[in-house]
């Protein structure tokens, strides 16, 4: 995956023109090749070798998975997905962590949204609810609101690279990590700071989120 939008691919410090990624391409082909398998569904962010490459790379999506995380090759963008619950489903616990599931967040750029809907699950558990028991009616309210604002998730637009120009060549590059916990909760966040020519940009590296243990 090209690290920026029209030009380069990045790999750990160096940066990689359009012709260096074709040739780890046909690299990787022949490699295929030569043990009887066929390397496709390749895909790019970089127009020009999305272009060069176009009869061997995926499908024309707007939208594909790597690793599960769904990418915008075109905007070099992670998004999310959510699907919304059918008005006449009745919520359970099971329901509940089927939907928290289906939220698969890696690197952790939605965990204060999942960590509410894992704080709710802990609540019903505690309650010691079967599975398929209608919850309820004051947690029926808390999960339906949370779930009407789960479609805020498709407008989320994360860039795929920490930052898109000149933190190779910067001046000063920090790792900043922060940690808090309450009552309910506790997690961890990193986040990447560079500062190129007197100005400071900053970047989630990765966040951890956990609910808090029932036994104090």
């Amino acid at each position: 995956m090209s690290s920026k939008p029209t030009s380069t691919l990045m790999t750990g410090s160096q940066e990689q023109t359009d012709e260096e990624v074709q040739e780890l391409y046909s690299a990787g082909w022949q490699i295929m090749a030569d043990a009887g398998m066929n390397l496709t569904k390749w895909t790019c962010s970089s127009a020009q070798v999305s272009g060069d490459l176009s009869k061997v790379l995926a499908d024309d999506v707007s939208v594909c998975k790597v690793l599960g995380v769904r990418w915008n090759p075109e905007q070099d963008t992670l998004v999310y997905e959510t699907t919304p619950l059918c008005s006449d489903s009745v919520i359970t616990k099971r329901i509940l962590l089927s939907i928290i599931a289906r939220l698969f967040d890696p690197v952790g750029f939605v965990s204060p949204v999942v960590m509410q809907a894992k704080i709710m699950f802990q609540q019903l558990w505690s309650l010691g609810l079967k599975w398929d028991e209608v919850i309820p009616s004051e947690m029926q309210d808390q999960i339906s609101v949370w779930l009407q604002d789960l479609s805020v998730l498709r407008t989320f637009r994360i860039p795929r690279s920490y930052f898109t120009h000149g933190w190779l060549s910067s001046s000063l590059c920090t790792l900043h990590v922060f940690g808090d916990a309450s009552e309910k909760a506790y997690g961890a966040c990193a986040y990447l700071v560079v500062e190129t020519g007197g100005v400071q940009q900053a970047s989630l590296v990765i966040s951890r989120a956990r609910v808090a243990p029932l036994k104090k």
